[in-house]
């Protein structure tokens, strides 16, 4: 029974914190046995302590005072033991970035509140843009009498790295409300994981990262800071003469992405969730073989393969998005089935499957980094989908990138927040006449952390850079080869009937109908919408083939393809006496006194409007065959006379 009163105490100790408007960061409340030893410290630059305390502990907090005067500060504290495993004990970020921060804190543990018995290596001191006065640390030597479960453990320290992440989504909060920053805040399923797991998904090449807090965003537009050393081209407000906005989950009224999968998926527990530099590649590759074949095909390739089979890094700890469009140009990619996803970097190549039922090549490729925000649009709106990421400093996350957008005041972003009494998160903000976001590129991203979880509900989330030194894009270019599909499975399309096809990213395809304009139809699902500039930008709508008018009696015995509208004139009869095929997206308009005869004939494709005081004659048999949008329209005082003919759905 002791035993269970102390578990109690050291669990809940960590939760001894306020909750109303001036909460405080969550401190521990070690029990009587536990020893406090004088620092005093200061710190101006990372720094490692060498604790002098023999034997193991199960439990360690740090006190001090922490200033923070930059929109970079960052003081980090870190357990390294000896078996090298880290262990947050600290952690803080510029928040309040009006004026210089002082926070006090008292035995803090956000991590090592409850350990299994250890011994301490060192105490690493992170320190940037900051100054650390580290009065004190308090250690809890291990007494067996006292010796708590695995689980017991895991479940103490859950809880105190769930009440950290509450308070610093609260912090976030007043912060972003503050300085007038575009996203909002709240607790999420990355937030509350270990530090050496976070350090992984959130791309830390070392201990030095800062997220800003990226692991809490939930909703709005995240803002990447200017870290880099290079001379950077800075995201201005957009002066250029692209469209607002243009985002390939919904062009031509489709979505062309593939649905949104989760790199830490299957559960293993060696996995280092390190794999979105797989991801970011393999989801632009689906999206551009949909988009070359204009068909949701959205087939589902192996990450793992090119996890494993590229070189381009481990799925543990990281890797090189680059590397992995690269390899995947240079030797394909099969499908999931073929290699499932392990999440493990010590499968072998050798483990995929020796006959794939897809294999996937590209052709080309593009890539590059610090250019102006145009460059990276035209890459959107011409080549699709990109392979992506965002390199800051010490961080670094792929993702694939499919769309962008502006800023514009008023914008109210909406999230739906967890927590209701009282919620963590506002459920909505609004952009501000005078917030300096307004006219900035935001750019959409596709993440690969699963729907319903970080960083967004539905797997994708906006992102503001200031500074594109630190973004990176990869175009996919050219042909694709499949197992399955050849480019005469490319599929040319006229949805929205205005004369004008789309056929995906490539060349005009030499099987396009003999009615298809050398201009592909810019919005396939918007019949007033066809040609649109490298801007993305609409010109006025026009029919693209001129129409056809017959002023006098004519007829037409042999077989014609007619891709305008025919205008058959008052006083004027045009006998069809052979085949005639009409673009899909013309008429045969029969004016006030005119006549239309198809004697034995047949008219395909046929959208026939017989105006008042005109005539639409069948003889001998004589087809109209109407097909999809096609239609039949005689207007009042206008004849019909198809006895003698066929009306047909084709």
């Amino acid at each position: 029974m002791r035993k269970r009163i102390f578990i109690a105490m050291v669990c809940l100790g960590t939760f001894c914190s306020a909750r109303g408007d001036n909460f405080n960061m969550p401190s521990a409340t070690f029990g009587n046995n536990a020893r406090t030893i004088t620092i005093n410290s200061t710190k101006t630059s990372s720094d490692d302590i060498n604790l002098s305390f023999d034997g193991l502990i199960t439990g360690l907090g740090v006190s001090g005072i922490v200033t923070m005067s930059h929109k970079h500060s960052l003081v980090r504290i870190l357990l390294i033991d000896t078996d090298d495993a880290t262990h947050l004990i600290y952690e803080n970020v510029y928040l309040k970035q009006f004026s210089e921060r002082q926070i006090q804190f008292h035995n803090i543990a956000i991590e090592t509140n409850v350990l299994k018995p250890t011994s301490v290596k060192s105490i690493k001191i992170i320190v940037m843009d900051a100054e650390l006065h580290l009065d004190s640390i308090t250690v809890v030597p291990h007494e067996r009498k006292f010796s708590l479960s695995n689980r017991e453990i895991e479940k103490c320290q859950s809880a105190s790295r769930e009440q950290f992440a509450i308070y610093m989504a609260k912090e976030w909060n007043e912060n972003l409300r503050l300085c007038g920053m575009p996203w909002i805040a709240d607790t999420t399923s990355i937030s509350k994981l270990p530090y050496s797991q976070k350090k992984i998904i959130l791309g830390g090449k070392d201990d030095y990262f800062n997220s800003y807090g990226l692991e809490y965003f939930v909703a709005g537009y995240f803002v990447y800071p200017n870290e880099s050393t290079v001379n950077a081209l800075t995201s201005t407000n957009s002066t250029d003469n692209y469209t607002e906005c243009f985002d390939w989950r919904n062009r031509h009224g489709v979505n062309w992405l593939t649905p949104v999968k989760h790199q830490k998926q299957p559960n293993n527990p060696n996995n280092g969730n390190g794999g979105c530099w797989v991801f970011s590649a393999v989801g632009a590759v689906e999206a551009y073989v949909n988009l070359y074949y204009n068909q949701k095909l959205d087939l589902d390739l192996s990450e793992q393969e090119v996890g494993v089979c590229s070189n381009g890094g481990s799925l543990h700890i990281g890797g090189d998005e680059v590397s992995a469009i690269r390899w995947i140009k240079n030797n394909g990619i099969v499908d999931e089935a073929c290699f499932e996803w392990k999440n493990d970097s010590t499968w072998p190549c050798s483990e995929k499957c020796n006959n794939p039922s897809e294999h996937i090549h590209i052709s080309n490729i593009s890539s590059w980094r610090n250019r102006p925000d145009s460059i990276y649009k035209a890459a959107i709106i011409i080549h699709g989908p990109q392979v992506s990421a965002f390199v800051n400093g010490h961080t670094n996350h792929a993702m694939c990138l499919c769309g962008y957008g502006i800023v514009r005041a008023h914008d109210t972003l909406h999230y739906i927040p967890k927590y209701q009494n009282p919620p963590i998160a506002p459920s909505f903000i609004t952009i501000e006449e005078n917030s300096e976001y307004i006219g900035k590129t935001y750019w959409i991203f596709k993440n690969s952390y699963g729907i319903g979880t970080w960083p967004d509900y539905d797997g994708y989330y906006c992102a503001i850079m200031e500074n594109n030194s630190n973004f990176y894009c990869t175009s996919i270019l050219g042909n694709v080869t499949s197992l399955n599909y050849s480019d005469s499975d490319i599929a040319v399309t006229d949805e929205d009937n205005d004369g004008y096809y789309f056929w995906g990213l490539g060349p005009k395809p030499s099987h396009c109908p003999v009615c298809c304009p050398d201009t592909p139809d810019g919005d396939d699902s918007n019949p007033q919408l066809a040609e649109m500039d490298s801007y993305g930008n609409f010109t006025p709508y026009v029919f693209p083939y001129p129409a056809l008018t017959v002023s006098s009696d004519s007829t037409w015995n042999v077989n014609r393809t007619q891709c305008g509208n025919i205008i058959v004139t008052n006083n004027a009869t045009l006998t069809i006496t052979a085949e005639l095929t009409m673009n899909p997206a013309a008429k045969i308009i029969v004016q006030d006194g005119g006549t239309v005869i198809v004697d034995a004939g047949s008219v395909v494709n046929a959208t026939v409007d017989v105006q008042s005081s005109s005539k639409i004659i069948l003889r001998n048999n004589g087809t109209l065959y109407l097909k999809r949008w096609g239609d039949l329209n005689v207007h009042l005082g206008a004849e019909a006379d198809i006895t003698y003919g066929r009306v047909l759905l084709q």
